[in-house]
């Protein structure tokens, strides 16, 4: 059946897609937005990450789907020189369909998460201290080589700032029309 609906369709093997460097050195806050179908469970996947590993790499974020391996759930990390991560809970088992906001601040001391609108999880653990980097945005796989995402990408923005709550809501419902969900 036609659903007018249109997306790249991963299958947690080996997809994967990366840009050129990404320069956020000019910012300490970063909003992320996703609409995405997640297919499986089993494994850890990244949906997109500024950098190689947001665990191990100063100064980048990442959105994941699932967040662990056997997590019924999804993840955002943001780190300055000190990783943060919200998306602990289990929720959202596979297969989902849901747009995902991921909002970090470095100086600021924040993170959330955010799906369909309900608010998952914030964190004002110390993310240490500088900006954002400039790197690659891998989508689909962490560094280009592990954590496959398995499942079907409609659309991500990005913008180096904290959004307002109309453009957050805006955002979000574009996507969600995007993606087939109802907000």
């Amino acid at each position: 059946a036609s659903t007018d609906l249109h997306w790249l369709e991963t299958d947690g093997v080996d997809d994967g897609m990366a840009t050129g460097n990404i320069d956020f050195t000019g910012t300490d806050k970063v909003s992320v937005f996703a609409g995405l179908r997640k297919l499986s469970d089993a494994a850890s996947g990244i949906l997109c990450e500024l950098g190689t590993d947001v665990a191990t790499v100063n100064n980048s974020f990442g959105l994941f789907a699932p967040s662990v391996s056997g997590a019924n759930s999804y993840r955002f990390g943001s780190r300055g020189t000190a990783a943060v991560f919200v998306g602990s809970r289990v929720f959202a088992a596979a297969p989902n369909t849901s747009v995902i906001t991921g909002v970090g601040n470095i100086l600021g001391d924040i993170a959330s998460l955010r799906t369909n609108r309900v608010i998952r999880e914030v964190a004002t653990n110390d993310q240490g201290a500088g900006n954002y980097g400039n790197y690659p945005l891998y989508l689909f796989r962490r560094g280009g080589s592990i954590a496959p995402f398995n499942g079907w990408f409609y659309g991500l923005a990005i913008t180096g700032r904290l959004t307002t709550d109309a453009e957050t809501v805006a955002t979000e419902r574009y996507l969600a029309t995007k993606s087939g969900v109802t907000l």
